[in-house]
């Protein structure tokens, strides 16, 4: 099953994306879709301005998870083990029990711009640390020695083959995978 969001709707398709239909009851009107993440039997949408919305399987309607969420203007989801990770204008908040409810994080990692799962470590791209790598979900952080510059606004991150690409302010960074 594929899913799309755009300014106001989200769409299914369960044909490889010859055919969509729009899924968005439940959703405000006026919601632009920003990030969508499938994980177990549900799939969460974030949005720019009205927070976390999760439809579970075989569920044609979206239900608001927005408990202890401090910023509904959510730029990613994501998800390591059993942690959920929001990212958002006013910092990281994360749920352990499927966005039933949601904290700030914790870890003391500040900044995230940007999350990517690489078999089982997570990484981190930040306003300016560069990357981070966690192998226990998120609970605590390490930098990746990937050779970035100092103080490198990391936007986004990629995976292609062995290689992880980091989209930053400085051009795009390579590194190998290999072992991570």
């Amino acid at each position: 099953t594929l899913f799309a969001g755009t300014a106001g709707d989200i769409y299914k398709s369960t044909d490889d994306g010859n055919t969509w239909s729009e899924v968005k009851s439940g959703i405000p009107t006026g919601a632009t879709i920003t990030t969508i993440l499938g994980n177990g039997d549900s799939v969460f949408v974030g949005t720019d301005n009205s927070g976390i919305f999760v439809a579970k399987s075989g569920s044609a309607a979206w239900s608001a998870t927005n408990s202890g969420l401090g910023d509904n203007h959510i730029s990613q989801l994501a998800a390591a083990g059993t942690r959920l990770f929001a990212v958002t204008l006013n910092g990281v908040f994360t749920s352990t029990n499927s966005g039933t409810s949601w904290a700030a994080d914790g870890s003391g990692l500040k900044d995230i711009n940007r999350y990517l799962l690489v078999k089982t470590q997570l990484l981190a791209g930040t306003e300016n640390t560069g990357v981070s790598i966690s192998s226990d979900s998120g609970l605590s952080w390490a930098s990746l020695g990937t050779g970035l510059p100092a103080n490198t606004r990391v936007w986004s991150l990629a995976t292609s083959g062995d290689s992880i690409f980091a989209g930053t302010d400085s051009g795009i960074w390579r590194m190998s995978c290999n072992g991570t």
